[in-house]
């Protein structure tokens, strides 16, 4: 990905989705049937079922892979007040 960060893309895929150009609903509690991710989708935040532990919820929406060979996932997490999701970090990339 030339200059473009993952923070990026998921902002664009936000964008995307609600902007109205999801072409079809999926359910979360569906598995993705194939692990490539080539088709647009709209996910209800109602349907994602949540796990919880000690910082808060979190709700897995799909991973996969993309058409290029990347993987992505996405995930909605709610934080408690004053509680961090991991301890501050870098990655390599």
């Amino acid at each position: 990905m030339s200059d473009s960060s993952r923070r990026d893309l998921l902002q664009a895929l936000s964008v995307l989705s609600l902007g109205g150009l999801a072409t079809r609903t999926v359910s979360a509690q569906t598995p993705q049937a194939s692990p490539e991710l080539a088709h647009c989708a709209t996910f209800q935040y109602d349907t994602l079922t949540p796990k919880t532990g000690p910082t808060g919820a979190f709700r897995s929406v799909f991973s996969g892979v993309v058409p290029t060979g990347e993987q992505i996932g996405v995930h909605e997490t709610t934080l408690l007040p004053g509680q961090m999701p991991h301890p501050p970090h870098q990655h390599r990339h």
